[in-house]
């Protein structure tokens, strides 16, 4: 099989915040039409690299080659215009405005006299979404959307643009299962069109479903990149914890069995809140494992315990 073409290549990235050492030599290299996980634990330097690659902080040094070319983007705009675009976390749709002038936003369909088209806006988006079975009324305002859905149209919006790189930064966070599959077809889709995906998630579950490399950073530098295949799940978490996780697991599994009997120190049931709660739980006990206390403080949820390791 021919190998796939280099489509970004990062070379030794050094950054640093007031004599803090953030990326120490950091590489990363994506092919076209690949899924390729960054991994490490909070604070290994994940978000600063892709700050880095998308122009929002400035690299101290190292270069950076995007599709043949080297880049030094000082904007985001600046790499989006080279079809670099990131998904976060957080969401950065305007509420007010309507799911099609969302997904459209700073892409506005228009006329010859440079007037928006809204009738071309309108379709092209339920297109777009309905390309996903995703049945919505793409004029009302994107804040009637749970965030979950919100988050789902602005990643298929990516997709009617030139994207050829999409990082995805802990985009699954606040997705339910059935909304995790939708996602991963619309990944799946990106690659089938040549676009590569940067994808940021600790659930290692969809890491083996949808990636082919993973590279590795622990505090600031490169562990290493690794075909998934041929790196089981123990192995990866001991590289990104930088020791044998074999302990931890078997912590873990006896953490689990004491804890059954634990006391319940705080529950919520399907509270509702307008459009921010709609029938969330939430259950904590008593005890705490060690690796959750790593990437999430004063997280006990124990069913957070379960999607992390799964």
């Amino acid at each position: 099989m021919q190998e796939k073409k280099v489509l970004l290549e990062m070379r030794g990235i050094y950054k640093s915040f007031i004599g803090v050492n953030a990326l120490k030599g950091v590489d990363l290299v994506v092919r076209e039409g690949e899924v390729h996980a960054l991994q490490g634990e909070n604070g290994a330097g994940k978000s600063v690299l892709i700050k880095i690659l998308t122009g929002i902080y400035a690299r101290d040094a190292g270069s950076i080659i995007f599709n043949g070319e080297e880049v030094d983007f000082s904007l985001p705009s600046q790499a989006q215009e080279k079809g670099i675009y990131t998904i976060y976390q957080e969401l950065d749709t305007v509420p007010e405005l309507s799911i099609a002038e969302n997904m459209f936003l700073g892409n506005e369909i228009r006329k010859k006299s440079g007037i928006i088209d809204w009738k071309a806006t309108y379709a092209r988006a339920a297109k777009i979404l309905g390309g996903f079975n995703l049945d919505i009324d793409v004029t009302k305002p994107i804040r009637t959307l749970s965030t979950a859905m919100q988050q789902i149209v602005s990643i298929a919006a990516v997709v009617s643009r030139d994207a050829k790189l999409i990082i995805m930064d802990e985009s699954t966070s606040s997705l339910d299962e059935k909304e995790v599959a939708l996602l991963m077809d619309i990944i799946r889709r990106l690659r089938d069109n040549n676009a590569a995906v940067i994808f940021i998630t600790h659930r290692l579950n969809e890491i083996y479903e949808i990636c082919e490399k993973a590279t590795i950073i622990k505090d600031g530098e490169l562990v290493g990149c690794y075909d998934i295949p041929a790196l089981d799940r123990l192995s990866l978490i001991s590289k990104m914890i930088g020791r044998d996780a074999s302990s931890i697991m078997g912590y873990q599994k006896k953490y689990n069995k004491e804890t059954e009997t634990s006391e319940c120190i705080c529950e919520l049931e399907t509270v509702y809140d307008k459009n921010k709660l709609k029938g969330a739980s939430f259950h904590s006990e008593t005890g705490r494992d060690p690796w959750i206390g790593r990437t999430a403080r004063f997280r006990e949820n124990r069913t957070c315990q379960r999607d992390v390791w799964k």
